[in-house]
Order: structure tokens, then sequence, then C-alpha cells
């Protein structure tokens, strides 16, 4: 209940942000720009995620569950961030190549529905399976990786 308060918290804060500061923030750059909503509405995101696209923070820490949309959200977070700081290395690190290219793809169909004004000025360079890069030298890397084991008894 603690994190759903300061989710919460934030959220309220967040929404009442002069726009040259809300358009300034990973959360507002996505909610302004994409078109990932109901019949191609408007991104609308929950709380949590708003906390965590605009989570400063190099390295964070989560408790969360399985499918409530973490990957999808740091997808659209790697977006932001390569858009509004130019030089950006996003990097995911997932358990295999089918999740690895997931979070990629969800990062490319953001970046497909943002408007054609915006992919102008933000143009993608790069775009494989595992990586995307971009016109003003960002970066979102997408690596594959086996669940460490430790070693056999050999």
């Amino acid at each position: 209940m603690l994190c759903h308060r300061l989710y919460e918290a934030y959220y309220q804060q967040w929404l009442e942000y002069p726009d040259e500061l809300f358009m300034a923030t990973p959360a507002g750059w996505i909610s302004t720009y994409t078109h990932l909503g109901p019949g191609g509405g408007r991104t609308v995101l929950d709380d949590w995620q708003v906390f965590i696209l605009d989570n400063p923070h190099r390295y964070a820490i989560y408790a969360k569950t399985r499918q409530a949309g973490f990957s999808w959200a740091e997808s659209l977070r790697k977006l932001a961030r390569a858009a509004l700081e130019p030089g950006y290395r996003g990097v995911f690190v997932s358990i295999n190549l089918e999740e690895s290219k997931n979070k990629i793809r969800y990062a490319r169909m953001a970046y497909e529905s943002l408007p054609r004004r915006v992919q102008a000025r933000f143009r993608l360079t790069k775009d494989t399976v595992t990586e995307l890069g971009f016109s003003n030298g960002s970066r979102i890397i997408s690596l594959p990786a086996k669940p460490v084991r430790g070693y056999d008894r050999a």
C-alpha cells in the first residue's frame, strides 16, 4: 500500500505540472505524442507507469507482478528518454531472444504512433529486431541472455 500511495501522490503532482515541465518528463512526452490507446487514441498511463517513466535514477528495483505491463512501460521510458536526451543509450537485458525482441517491438510500436512532425525531428536511423537507433544519436538496445544457473557438478 505504501508504494501505491507514493505512485498516486506523484501522479497527482505530475498532472499539475506546467506545460513546459510536463513535456520535459518522459511520461508527459509519451502521453502527449504517442497514440497507443483504444482506437488509436492518446496513450493513457496508470499512476505506477508515470512513476516508472519519470524515475530519474540510473538503477531501480521494483517489486512487481508478472503480466502487469512493466516491459511495455520500460520500453516507453527508453523511447521518451531517447527523444528527450540526445545520445541516450537505453539497454535491456532479457532472459531470452523472444523477450528481447518484444521490448524493441513495444518501442517501435510507440515510435510508429508518433505524429509525422515528431518523427521528422526524431528519425529512426537503425531498425533491427534487437536495436533502434535515432537521428539524435540515441539508441535502444535489447540484449538476450541466459539465466545464471551456476556450475554443473562435474
